[in-house]
């Protein structure tokens, strides 16, 4: 399939808009990047509210639930045996945050992911284009929406201030690591994953 950055395209299948159901509606995703025969894909909505860690305890995006969710019960049930085969699994860099001089973790080997710091401002630089309501199943779930707006707070695989906090967007699309909420379920998702495109 032909791709350009901007493109929206639906791939895999989840509860969204109808949450009081068994009923899936096709995800959207919006394209990030190309590269030769593969694509970088993020979903336009917060999809669902997933904790960081369950416990607010030391952890990094290497041995938090949230990565445990997105490469297991997320990669089963949304996505059918052939696209589960056009997501790539990619190496992915962890580096530390630099604002507040916190350690990152060691690579990771993943197919479904959260942005890094360094990924979102590479490739969504202006805090308008960061800006994401959440499906009406995420609301369901207790995530935490600004009124005015109706966008979501979503989360970023980078550490916060230290090791028990992790960075995410805020409703107006800053960057933000300083609170101890990680254990708190009111903030969303937007999976992020490379797809092969030939």
């Amino acid at each position: 399939m032909k791709l350009n950055v901007g493109d929206k395209i639906e791939f895999g299948a989840y509860v969204q808009d109808r949450p009081y159901g068994e009923d899936t509606d096709p995800i959207t995703w919006i394209v990030l990047d190309v590269q030769d025969d593969r694509a970088l894909i993020l979903t336009e909505k917060c999809i669902e509210n997933v904790q960081y860690n369950k416990e607010l305890v030391p952890s990094t995006w290497a041995t938090c639930t949230l990565r445990q969710w997105f490469n297991g019960d997320f990669y089963e049930s949304a996505f059918t045996p052939e696209e589960q085969a056009q997501i790539l699994e990619v190496t992915l860099t962890n580096p530390g945050n630099k604002q507040f001089n916190t350690e990152g973790c060691e690579d990771t080997v993943d197919r479904i992911f959260a942005l890094s710091i360094d990924e979102l401002e590479k490739y969504l630089p202006e805090k308008k284009d960061r800006l994401a309501p959440a499906t009406e199943l995420a609301k369901t779930h207790n995530t935490y929406i600004y009124p005015d707006t109706g966008n979501a707070i979503w989360w970023l695989r980078s550490p916060g201030c230290n090791n028990i906090n992790a960075s995410r967007v805020t409703v107006g699309g800053s960057v933000c690591g300083l609170i101890y909420d990680d254990a708190r379920p009111h903030r969303a998702v937007r999976p992020a994953m490379w797809i092969k495109t030939d």
